[in-house]
């Protein structure tokens, strides 16, 4: 079952790779794809949550990789040292002209996965290079916040990305 998602998400990548954004509804299929594999992969390590609000518009476009980028992080560097119980929960919910999206984790968190540094660190430099550039020729906008829980609530961990993106009506 496993290598046969992995060959769908293969072939999806290939299929779409001149493509700066995919519907929503893509980006989700693409994404719960990802997590099928992980899920395998780490058993169990971490389950996931979508919820996905009834006004959503699952064709709005967005850019590629918005939604996959912030839950690989979750759950490459978040639970990193997690054996079991990790959560991902993935929210989406309607904007005018737009979605806000959020990806919650309750991993180490921000300042605890930044010491335990394993990677180059540029994926999220890329992203919000890549956020800069679709907005100029795609007239969107996209606002993105990282929230570090731990800073918030001394009982919960992890991190929480907030990105809002919405169509730029000038």
């Amino acid at each position: 079952m496993t290598y046969l998602v992995e060959g769908i998400l293969i072939q999806r990548v290939m299929d779409d790779a001149k493509e700066v954004k995919r519907t929503l509804k893509n980006e989700i299929g693409f994404t719960k794809d990802y997590l099928t594999i992980q899920q395998h992969r780490f058993k169990e390590r971490f389950s996931s949550e979508f919820t996905i609000h009834p006004d959503v518009d699952l064709n709005f476009e967005i850019p590629k990789m918005c939604i996959h980028t912030y839950v690989e992080n979750a759950v490459k560097h978040g639970f990193k040292n997690t054996k079991t119980g990790g959560l991902l929960q993935v929210d989406i919910a309607p904007l005018i002209n737009g979605v806000h999206i959020s990806v919650t984790d309750n991993g180490m968190g921000l300042k605890a996965a930044s010491d335990h540094k394993s990677s180059s660190g540029n994926g999220l430099s890329i992203m919000n290079e890549f956020y800069r550039l679709f907005e100029k020729y795609n007239g969107y906008k996209i606002e993105i916040k990282f929230i570090d829980l731990n800073k918030r609530d001394g009982d919960q961990t992890g991190t929480r990305v907030e990105l809002k993106i919405h169509k730029d009506k000038r």
